[in-house]
């Protein structure tokens, strides 16, 4: 019973890193276990505040790393900078 204790922990403890190269391959994208729709990360929503309820329901979902946006939703994360391009 230890060892399957064990062995349940430490996949938890590498879950994260394991879900983000399984689900998020594109460079600068990152899996969070919490992805609400108050997270937006294309280049539509760069600059203007978004407001949104932080009681909406959540779902694990991969977005762009700080400084990255797409310029679609199935857009890779490219440099913020090229959303003005």
């Amino acid at each position: 019973h230890i060892l399957a204790i064990l062995v349940v922990c430490l996949l938890f403890a590498n879950s994260s890193q394991f879900l983000q190269k399984l689900f998020c391959s594109g460079s600068h994208e990152k899996w969070i276990p919490c992805k609400s729709d108050c997270i937006q990360d294309t280049c539509k929503y760069v600059g203007r505040p978004v407001s949104c309820l932080e009681v909406i329901p959540c779902s694990p979902g991969c977005v762009c790393e700080i400084g990255f946006a797409r310029k679609n939703e199935s857009a890779p994360c490219k440099p913020v900078l090229e959303c003005l391009f």
